[in-house]
């Protein structure tokens, strides 16, 4: 089997290339996001892109963000800011029925 580890400070997980997965994305919006520093954003997006990864939403949060799908269909996200930032932001622009729990 085919495989990646993402290495996200000290979080890790694996993703395999499996042949019995899915033929795509679920409908659902749920995703795994993961901060990128903003001075490497753009390079980390182009080689994404480069690689001919497939972009599964455009970005419409605050700061810069790319959706895409690893090739199980598993739907990933790199933004450049941080979770506390995209917090805030929402708590100023909720989307439509987001509720808050403290």
């Amino acid at each position: 089997m085919k495989g990646a580890y993402f290495l996200c400070g000290g979080t890790w997980f694996c993703i395999s290339s499996d042949p019995k997965t899915r033929s795509g994305p679920l409908q659902e919006y749920t995703h795994m996001a993961f901060h990128v520093e903003p001075n490497n954003f753009e390079q980390f997006k182009s080689h994404l892109l480069q690689e001919g990864i497939q972009v599964w939403k455009e970005n419409t949060s605050e700061g810069d963000s790319l959706y895409f799908l690893d090739p199980d269909g598993h739907k990933l996200e790199i933004h450049a800011t941080t979770w506390l930032d995209r917090i805030k932001s929402t708590k100023i622009k909720p989307y439509a029925g987001m509720e808050f729990f403290v």
